[in-house]
């Protein structure tokens, strides 16, 4: 749903993404991360800014309207440590990386550094993993 929302509709998207993550959170006690070593498929095709690509991983990651980071890197990072769907180390498969690279190197840097396995797969190339 949040493909077809303007910029600003999408980051109010991220909001009500994060407000219902954290009232489900309290009222829950949480829900089960994911096993280490998932792998999540984000399709870039989709991702034409910062927060639709945060809509994508966030979706990704815990489903339809799901939460794994919002408009700042600070945010990103406190997902990675539990509670928000996934446990270290996971992989993340991009599809269609090269319609729009450059909006993924903050978050995949911040990803990579706590030992998330990127993969990326290129239009017409395949898959490649861009970790070192």
């Amino acid at each position: 749903m949040w493909r077809s929302l303007s910029r600003v509709q999408r980051e109010q998207w991220l909001i009500a993404a994060s407000n219902r993550h954290f009232k489900w959170k309290r009222r829950r006690q949480g829900w089960p991360d994911a096993e280490p070593g998932t792998v999540f498929v984000i399709d870039a095709a989709a991702i034409v800014d910062y927060p639709a690509l945060m809509c994508a991983l966030g979706e990704a990651i815990n489903g339809p309207g799901g939460y794994f980071g919002g408009l700042n890197s600070a945010s990103l990072e406190d997902c990675l440590y539990g509670t928000f769907g996934v446990t270290l180390p996971f992989v993340l498969r991009v599809e269609n990386m090269n319609v729009c690279p450059s909006l993924f190197d903050e978050v995949l840097d911040a990803l990579r550094f706590h030992g998330v396995k990127i993969e990326a797969e290129l239009f017409d190339i395949g898959a490649q993993t861009l970790d070192d």
